[in-house]
């Protein structure tokens, strides 16, 4: 098999062209959707990650919030952000006791495209 090289500046603007049709249909409708990443301390290369996510939002004229609490964050104070911010909780460091696994779904109420994608997930229940 010969190699092939990507071009991925190239792939993204596809992406993006795409996304941008969609994103236009939705503010048509009065609908905003957007990324709310939190990041607790300060970790190098989440940071990267987190701002290059923040960075592809306001290119597409995505909403965006990046929330930035502490290393010293508690696991009670880290759900009430989430619980405020209603979101997807994913990637929770090992220090978090109380999470069980990688992912925590506090969206109140579950879309129904996340009980019929894996039907697995459930709110949580503090």
């Amino acid at each position: 098999m010969t190699a092939r090289i990507l071009n991925g500046i190239a792939i993204r603007d596809q992406i993006y062209a795409e996304l941008q049709s969609e994103i236009a249909s939705l503010a048509a409708q009065g609908v905003r959707p957007g990324l709310a990443a939190v990041l607790v301390g300060d970790n190098p290369a989440s940071k990267l990650y987190v701002n290059s996510k923040i960075a592809a939002c306001e290119k597409l004229g995505l909403a965006s919030f990046h929330v930035t609490p502490p290393a010293s964050t508690t696991t009670e104070e880290l759900l009430a952000i989430v619980s405020d911010l209603n979101i997807i909780l994913n990637g929770t460091p090992p220090r978090f006791d109380s999470f069980e696994s990688s992912r925590l779904w506090l969206i109140d109420p579950p879309p129904a495209w996340l009980r019929e994608d894996d039907p697995a997930l459930a709110p949580l229940e503090v």
